[in-house]
């Protein structure tokens, strides 16, 4: 499901109606959910799951059968019997691997970042480890969630009601890729060189600059930069 604005009715009513910039962060992208309903316990050395809240077994990895069917009936014959596992033990103590059930191929030059929910604090006791996919190379590529248990001998509960990380696009680029060619006069480009470029141009204005030219000493109006972005991107709509 697409993102909310409000992260899912975290945000306090100030952020949510002055912070455009944490609505926006907190919007962007779709939020996903898992495929079934797991308990683990990590014991610090062996992670234990259930599918039942009853019988325990050590996890190593495994699918659901009832998937593994499906699969087989709608995949291209050369991807029959590859279906990736639902649920894996990682071979460090303690990670676990668990499969979206979905697939994703992007455009060119854009990957699928797969990251914790933003702005909404886990209510497990579990870290989601961020990740950047090249689904443009190698999609359809499986999304899944690299995720660490975080506390031992202690109940974790994952729900198919609650979603369990956030997926994002993001342009190759961003990465500090290179972005122009290099030639003979000047070396290539690279997002992390202009960003250095925009911070000593930065860092030049500021020590020239006097307090008054950065900031209003008085502060800004509450609410006024959510203002300046609700009528910008209105504006960007309308085609103004």
């Amino acid at each position: 499901m697409p993102a909310d604005r409000s992260a899912l009715g975290t945000l306090p009513a100030s952020a949510h109606q002055y912070c455009d910039a944490v609505t926006r962060a907190s919007g962007n992208g779709w939020y996903v959910f898992p495929l079934f309903d797991v308990d683990f316990l990590f014991d610090g050395k062996q992670v234990t799951f259930s599918l039942d809240g009853d019988a325990w077994e050590p996890l190593d990895s495994f699918q659901l059968t009832a998937l593994e069917t499906e699969w087989d009936e709608r995949a291209p014959a050369s991807a029959k019997g590859l279906i990736p596992p639902a649920c894996s033990s990682l071979h460090v103590p303690g990670f676990v691997q668990m499969w979206s059930g979905f697939m994703a191929r992007t455009a060119p030059d854009i990957n699928c970042v797969v990251r914790p929910l933003t702005n909404i604090v886990n209510p497990q006791p579990i870290q989601i480890f961020e990740g950047m996919v090249a689904t443009d190379l190698h999609g359809p590529w499986p999304i899944f969630a690299n995720l660490r248990i975080l506390e031992t001998n202690t109940r974790i509960r994952i729900r198919r009601g609650y979603p369990l990380f956030q997926v994002q696009l993001a342009a190759r680029e961003l990465v500090g890729h290179t972005i122009s060619t290099p030639s003979d006069n000047k070396p290539a480009t690279t997002t992390a060189t202009l960003l250095t470029q925009t911070m000593n141009d930065f860092i030049q204005f500021a020590d020239r600059a006097k307090p008054s030219d950065i900031t209003d000493p008085s502060g800004p109006e509450v609410g006024s930069y959510a203002k300046k972005a609700r009528r910008s991107h209105k504006k960007s709509k309308e085609g103004v």
